[in-house]
């Protein structure tokens, strides 16, 4: 669990390189991060708790998505909350199945 949040800490403040292209869509890279995230926080809460996980995912990724506006050449877009929120949400699908 700390792995998956401390790469996602990192992934979304480090500072983008100049020059270099992601091979993927960045929104898909958004959506699979909080897709882990919310599982590995809902296996650590009982099933009546997972709801809070992807709550707490959710929130998780806000706060984030605001820090990245103070660091240089990162810009705050509502279109990576929604992918955010999507993976929340299909983490908490795959949880209940």
């Amino acid at each position: 669990m700390i792995l998956v949040v401390s790469g996602i800490v990192y992934l979304s403040l480090k500072s983008p390189s100049v020059g270099v292209e992601m091979k993927i869509n960045d929104k898909v890279g958004h959506l699979i991060a909080y897709v882990v995230l919310t599982i590995n926080l809902g296996l650590l809460l009982p099933k009546n708790k997972w709801v809070f996980a992807g709550v707490c995912s959710f929130l998780f990724s806000c706060v984030l998505e605001y820090l990245q506006g103070f660091v240089p050449g990162r810009t705050v877009d509502w279109k990576d909350l929604i992918a955010n929120l999507s993976g929340a949400i299909i983490g908490l699908l795959i949880l209940y199945m």
